[in-house]
């Protein structure tokens, strides 16, 4: 199984500022690869691409706060540091307007709001209808690396947490798969939290390739969630993500569980100056559209979500955002947790 494993402090003495290379080099300790990050929208078999969440629906995304302890995220409002910046990417349209709809405003500790997502009279024909019937919980599978795991979050489970928490508010019925170490906190909101995950540490695109016959043949999912790419960038050293292998993982996983949603994320920001890391990353993100799209279009049951947009559309998203130069903190994955879940919701039961 192909993981990060080696040269993670040199790579992050390179590229980190001098300020922060003590919490970089407590994330070489763990293994924690480069950088991964993520925002939201999808394909559709009709062609174009459509949203990630179907009907004119409006979500409550923090009256409680979040079950990670850390702050609520100020998505589309006032930003804790006093600015204003929209959060959660546009959401693609199949044909109409866009409109990210994440609107309304927050101040520290308050609860923000995000607006109607523009509607298609239901989920996109791509994402079909993968869930058991109602009473039945979704399974859900996380599946990517350390971000997936939730390294640096402080209730363990990232944004598993705020998604899973967004969901029962909703009165939705899932569940976590996975077999991975579980992670994550024993109760959210009153409910025993699912800590099962298929998030491993330092895994690349060609490590979940390894593993992800088994693990769906295993725990038969009904949704997956993939953010993955970050660890391909091997610390620094020369092997890069690339278009073609997520686009024949894809193909595995779809072939796998034909029946189930796959949701592909461009992945989060690295937070390095490296031109030839951001020049890959950016080539590597803007493949996934039209990769997702034709498999839509080819009858797959295939969304993307666009969590990099989310986080760059606060510009301050580096130091509000993350733990180090890859992991984000409560903040981000709140984020991140929440984009997940507007993906979704439209076919949760």
């Amino acid at each position: 199984m192909r993981r990060c494993v080696t040269s993670c402090s040199r790579w992050l003495k390179a590229n980190m500022p001098a300020a922060s290379l003590l919490a970089g080099l407590v994330a070489a300790s763990a293994c924690s690869s480069a950088p991964e990050r993520a925002a939201v929208g999808v394909a559709s078999a009709g062609g174009g691409m459509p949203q990630a969440s179907g009907g004119k629906a409006s979500t409550n995304w923090g009256a409680a706060g979040s079950n990670s302890g850390g702050a609520r995220s100020n998505l589309g409002g006032q930003a804790d540091s006093g600015g204003t910046h929209a959060a959660g990417g546009n959401i693609t349209n199949t044909g109409g307007d866009s409109n990210s709809g994440l609107g309304g405003s927050s101040d520290a500790g308050g609860s923000p709001s995000v607006g109607g997502a523009p509607g298609t009279g239901g989920a996109p024909a791509a994402m079909g209808d993968p869930c058991p019937p109602q009473g039945t919980p979704c399974r859900i599978m996380p599946l990517g690396g350390s971000i997936t795991f939730g390294v640096y979050s402080s209730s363990g489970g990232g944004y598993r947490v705020t998604l899973f928490q967004k969901a029962i508010a909703d009165n939705h019925n899932i569940t976590f798969v996975g077999s991975a170490e579980p992670s994550g906190p024993e109760m959210v909101s009153g409910t025993p939290f699912p800590q099962q995950n298929e998030g491993h540490n330092g895994i690349t695109i060609s490590g979940v390739s390894d593993l992800v016959d088994a693990s769906i043949a295993a725990n038969q999912p009904n949704i997956i969630l993939l953010h993955i790419g970050t660890n391909d960038f091997e610390c620094g050293d020369t092997t890069r993500p690339t278009p073609a292998s997520l686009a024949a993982l894809v193909d595995k996983i779809t072939a796998d569980a034909p029946n189930a949603l796959l949701v592909v994320a461009q992945i989060i920001p690295i937070n390095v100056s490296d031109a030839a890391i951001q020049s890959t990353l950016a080539t590597y993100n803007a493949a996934i559209p039209a990769m997702v799209s034709q498999r839509a279009q080819a009858g797959k049951h295939i969304a993307y979500v666009d969590m990099n947009g989310a986080f760059k559309a606060n510009l301050s998203y580096a130091t509000q955002y993350y733990s180090d130069m890859v992991h984000p903190n409560d903040t981000g994955y709140d984020i991140m947790g929440g984009i997940w879940y507007q993906a979704i919701s439209g076919v949760l039961h």
